[in-house]
């Protein structure tokens, strides 16, 4: 009986220096920032052309990677795919690229309106939200 008011106690002391330690008032998130990545896609694709499949899927990961972090990662897809299988799908944008870069360009350059447009209708549909 003594050995589990001990523990008791024991636990009551953890629980409290837990709650204690964690005073601070919590912290806002910063607002996301929209970051367009079609020009730089657009530009990559182009100085690289050159480059054999190998070569260029690793210049790819070395500049998106850091502009996009997780993106590219093998966990984000459903389900899981290995390295090889998101490195392939990457060449494969390579080669497909062409047939719809206009159609790519021209709805990246109106992802600024419309996320804008999108904030706006959020904002009067969620007033107490925004």
């Amino acid at each position: 009986m003594q050995i589990l008011r001990t523990m008791s106690a024991a636990a009551l002391v953890l629980s409290l220096t837990a709650c204690a330690a964690d005073t601070k008032p919590p912290v806002a998130a910063a607002p996301d920032k929209f970051v367009n990545l079609v020009p730089a896609y657009t530009t990559f694709w182009d100085e690289t052309r050159g480059l054999d499949t190998t070569q260029r899927v690793a210049a790819f990961r070395e500049k998106f990677d850091p502009l996009f972090p997780g993106f590219y990662s093998t966990e984000r897809v459903k389900p899981p795919q290995t390295v090889a299988q998101q490195d392939q799908r990457i060449a494969q944008s390579f080669e497909t690229f062409p047939s719809i870069r206009t159609r790519f360009e021209t709805i990246g350059a109106g992802f600024g309106a419309m996320l804008d447009s999108a904030e706006a209708s959020f904002a009067a549909t969620f007033p107490t939200s925004a």
